[in-house]
């Protein structure tokens, strides 16, 4: 067994697009409960964890480590632009631990089965993605599933990064010395080849749980430098507490950082033979993605993915569509397209207006602005439209298919003034053939499910809310630009899409209004935001009713058979005034005292809200520490009381957030009670 000096782990960190592209917002997703969506569950199961690993002897945490900080990874737009809005804090974390950090082409298509054109678009709109985030430059680059050309190569090369990371069936002359280089008409480019039984096993084994295993059979890699390649959501997402795992790791054996390695390593001199049109997740090469090549999910063997050459047919139909009338349109103007649309990663990013923007090509005219803005959004969303996940599981049926073709459906509506192609798009769906009766082609997919929501539907929304007190008179929501006015029973709302900048104006009358036919993630928001303000109104009434409840019914609790009823009805709204009160940071005496009232006389206040939010209160009492640590400590046995013989442990609330704000300040605090009740080593 030789003697490693490095070992490398790489996180490849990715979620697919969510938002519905003409709202710029995720619906709720009922698979992700107790969470709204799958970013937020997954950011709570393995982004954050790992940004925070815990490291426990005899149940006690010794040391927090930023995993982000000791391994290769990579993090494309679809997330940090999500971290950005829903979770900075992270951001920031990450941005520490840039160093580390490799680029990724833009939204995670199969770059071989690009185009030229679009390949360059891909690989540019990542790199300045990277640049924009973490402010520096990137060398290596994360070839979405690895897959791989000499052609993607040559375009990344063309724009400066160094080197990439390949799987070992994925060069023809693989050996012990597992970094070097491949050629290319363009120059050369370095690659580091990962260990593909050790990553295995990572992934798809129990070794996260068994760290001295791990260590032991990374030391025993027959490669010079011994590489592992894995989802980044293996880390606690798909392995539960795997965030701990790769944190002990760390302790073991010294792991290194690819971009460091790049600089350390003098001696890329081997040529690697590059097998082209290949990938890490299928052996078929690039097949999964275009072919029924015989790889899926393995859930329903019976099934067959014929649909996905027509689904790619007919999505290639739509890019061809959409690039013909920007090139028409960029004529007029004398603008080059791909200019242009290397340019307008600056629009995406945020960096800059797209009014400024197309004022700087010399566009002035209105119409002209409109015309060109969403011909450019409509691009922007084929390329969504291509991410690889459409093609990657059983049926043309499934969410990620949806997700593409809302995509592919606002993309067409954006190019409809200009030319109207639904019709023969939904022709080339048609010969996608699933495998259920309910959604038997992708066309039924696109008719059913895939939505555009217009102005129209959006004005409506907005008026709803405005009328309710959940939004002002004007302002932005989301990627709109609003105005409202009521005049009797008429809402009036001037409504102007920041992106496309579609604008228009609406009237409604309030008795049309209807809350039901609301986009599902504003639904819920105006719904607790108005049973918020209820109780907010009316916390005395309430708790004096409940009180005056409790007090008459205890007297006939014995003789009463309908007591169920009546202790169902005290349960809706004292949950209610629980959430309330946790919000409003009541005093914790308060909380207890109307918590154990109602528990002691047998009515149960748990539910996956209350927990979430008292977590959250727990957590902005930690920050202020090392002050009022007495009251603190009442609110952790509050919280022991509540999770008292709780199994599930999404009714348990969590301390795994305050955890990590009272160890930053532990030395400070006096009475280590209050570490103990954590589980905090001091």
């Amino acid at each position: 067994m030789q003697a490693h000096k490095y070992f490398v782990v790489h996180g490849h960190f990715y979620q697919p697009i969510r938002i519905s592209p003409s709202l710029g917002e995720i619906d709720l997703e009922p698979s992700a409960y107790p969470y709204e969506n799958w970013n937020k569950r997954i950011l709570r199961e393995c982004y954050l964890p790992n940004a925070y690993a815990h490291i426990k002897e005899d149940d006690l945490v010794v040391d927090i480590i930023n995993n982000y900080e000791n391994i290769s990874f990579n993090v494309g737009y679809t997330l940090l632009s999500w971290f950005e809005k829903h979770a900075p804090y992270l951001l920031d974390v990450l941005k520490k631990s840039s160093k580390n950090a490799l680029a990724i082409s833009f939204n995670h298509t199969i770059l071989p089965l690009d185009p030229r054109f679009d390949k360059e678009i891909q690989v540019y709109w990542g790199i300045k993605t990277h640049e924009r985030y973490f402010g520096v430059k990137p060398k290596g680059m994360w070839l979405p599933e690895c897959a791989v050309d000499y052609e993607t190569l040559e375009v990344l090369k063309m724009f400066g990064i160094e080197y990439v990371i390949l799987a070992p069936h994925q060069v023809h002359n693989k050996t012990s010395k597992n970094y070097g280089y491949i050629r290319l008409k363009n120059g050369n480019i370095k690659v580091f080849i990962y260990d593909g039984i050790i990553s295995g096993k990572l992934s798809f084994e129990d070794l996260l749980t068994d760290v001295k295993r791990l260590a032991d059979t990374f030391r025993q890699s027959g490669d010079v430098v011994p590489i592992v390649a894995t989802d980044g959501e293996t880390f606690g997402h798909h392995k539960k507490f795997g965030e701990m795992g790769l944190a002990y790791l760390s302790k073991l054996i010294p792991l290194k950082a690819l971009n460091d390695l790049v600089e350390e390593l003098k001696d890329f001199d081997y040529e690697f033979k590059l097998v082209e049109n290949t990938s890490w997740s299928c052996p078929h090469g690039i097949e999964r993605w275009r072919t029924h090549c015989g790889c899926n999910s393995g859930a329903h063997p019976d099934w067959n993915q014929y649909w996905r050459g027509p689904l790619r047919e007919a999505l290639e139909f739509l890019r061809r569509k959409v690039k013909e009338n920007l090139e028409n349109i960029a004529k007029k103007f004398k603008i080059d397209v791909k200019q242009l649309l290397f340019e307008y990663v600056d629009v995406i990013l945020g960096v800059k207006d797209v009014e400024e923007f197309l004022k700087e090509k010399g566009i002035e005219d209105e119409e002209d602005k409109i015309t060109i803005a969403k011909l450019l959004v409509a691009y922007k969303c084929v390329q969504f439209a291509f991410s690889s996940d459409a093609w990657f599981f059983d049926d043309v049926s499934g969410v990620e298919v949806k997700h593409c073709l809302d995509m592919a459906k606002y993309a067409i509506y954006l190019l409809k003034d200009y030319e109207d192609i639904e019709i023969p798009f939904i022709n080339i769906l048609q010969n996608a053939k699933g495998n259920t009766a309910q959604r038997p082609t992708a066309k039924d997919v696109y008719i059913k499910d895939a939505k555009v929501y217009t102005l129209e539907d959006v004005a409506s929304y907005l008026a709803i809310m405005n009328r309710y007190g959940y939004i002002k008179d004007d302002g932005y929501f989301i990627k709109f630009y609003y105005e409202i006015s009521t005049a009797g029973n008429y809402i009036y709302v001037f409504l102007k899409d920041k992106e496309s900048l579609e604008k228009n104006s609406f009237e409604f009358n309030v008795k049309d209004l209807d809350v039901s036919n609301m986009f599902g993630a504003f639904k819920k928001d105006i719904t607790e935001f108005l049973i918020y303000n209820t109780v907010k109104e009316n916390i005395q009434y309430y708790e004096e009713l409940i009180k005056q409840i409790i007090s008459k019914i205890s007297r006939i609790e014995a003789i009463s058979p309908f007591l169920e009823q009546q202790k169902a009805f005290i349960e809706q709204i004292a949950k209610n005034v629980l959430l309330y009160m946790l919000k409003q940071n009541y005093g914790i005496e308060n909380i207890v005292s109307f918590y154990s009232e109602l528990v002691n006389f047998g009515v149960s206040l748990k539910s996956a809200y209350i927990t979430k939010e008292a977590g959250k209160y727990l957590y902005r009492k930690a920050k202020e520490l090392p002050n009022n640590e007495d009251e603190f400590l009442k609110i952790l046995s509050f919280v022991k009381l509540y999770n008292k013989d709780e199994k599930d442990y999404t009714l348990m609330i969590g301390i795994w957030e305050t955890q990590n704000e009272v160890w930053t300040k532990k030395d400070l605090i006096k009475n280590k009670s209050i570490l103990d009740a954590l589980h905090i080593a001091y």
